[in-house]
C-alpha cells in the first residue's frame, strides 16, 4: 500500500470552526521522530530472517574471538578450541592464526549459506506457522552446522538432543543472548527434525 503524502495527511486534521490546518509538516516530522525515539526505531517485526542473521553473526563472533562456543578449524577431529585463536595447532606446535583465520572465514561463509537454504526450505513447508521465527531460525542454523559437519541430520533422542544443544552455534546463541535455549526457541528439536524431514522430501 503506496503512504499518503504529507499534504493529503495533514488535510485530514483541520479546525471545524476555521477550516485552518491543525498541524504542519514540521509537526508530522516531529510526530515520527517521537514514535521512532520510543520504539527504539524497532519498526519491523521480527522474522525467522532477522533472527538467524543475529545468530549467525552471534557464531561468527564466537569463532572470531575464540570462545569456548568455537568450533576448530584445524582439521583435526578432536573437539580442540583453543589452536584457531592462539595460532597454535592441536599437536602444540605452531599453526599458522591465518591459515585457521582463514578456516573460520571459509565455515562462517558455508554456515551461512546452509543456513540460508534450510530457511528457504522452512518457508517454503510453511513452517513459521507451527513455530515461532527464532524457533525455525535456530533450528535452521543448527541444522545446518550439524550438515556440515556430517552429524545425524535430526536429534531423535535425548542424548542427540542434548549433543546439539551443546554445539558451536547452541552455545555461541546461548552465551550472546543470555537466554537458554528452552526460552529463547521452544520446540526446537521438534522443528529440527520436522525440518529435516520436509528437507529430505523437497530434494525427492
Amino acid at each position: 500500500v503506496t503512504p499518503l503524502a504529507a499534504a493529503e495527511l495533514l488535510s485530514l486534521a483541520v479546525d471545524p470552526a476555521t477550516g485552518t490546518l491543525l498541524y504542519q509538516a514540521p509537526d508530522l516530522v516531529r510526530m515520527e521522530a517521537l514514535l521512532l525515539h520510543y520504539c527504539d526505531w524497532r519498526v519491523r517485526a521480527p522474522s525467522a530472517l532477522s533472527f538467524l542473521q543475529n545468530f549467525l553473526a552471534a557464531a561468527a563472533a564466537a569463532a572470531a574471538t575464540g570462545s569456548a562456543a568455537a568450533p576448530c578449524f584445524c582439521g583435526s577431529s578432536s573437539s580442540c578450541v583453543s589452536c584457531c585463536c592462539t595460532g597454535m595447532s592441536c599437536g602444540g606446535g605452531s599453526g599458522g592464526g591465518s591459515r585457521e583465520g582463514d578456516a573460520a572465514g571459509a565455515w562462517d561463509a558455508a554456515l551461512a549459506e546452509a543456513a540460508y537454504r534450510l530457511l528457504d526450505v522452512s518457508l517454503l513447508q510453511q513452517l513459521p506457522l507451527a513455530f515461532g521465527p527464532s524457533t525455525t531460525a535456530l533450528a535452521c542454523l543448527l541444522l545446518a552446522e550439524q550438515q556440515l559437519l556430517l552429524l545425524p541430520a535430526a536429534p531423535k533422542t535425548a542424548a542427540q538432543a542434548a549433543t546439539a544443544a551443546t554445539g558451536a552455534a547452541a552455545t555461541a546463541v546461548q552465551f550472546v543472548s543470555g537466554v537458554s535455549l528452552a526460552h529463547l526457541a521452544p520446540g526446537l528439536f521438534e522443528c529440527m527434525e520436522l525440518l529435516s524431514r520436509r528437507q529430505q522430501h523437497s530434494w525427492n
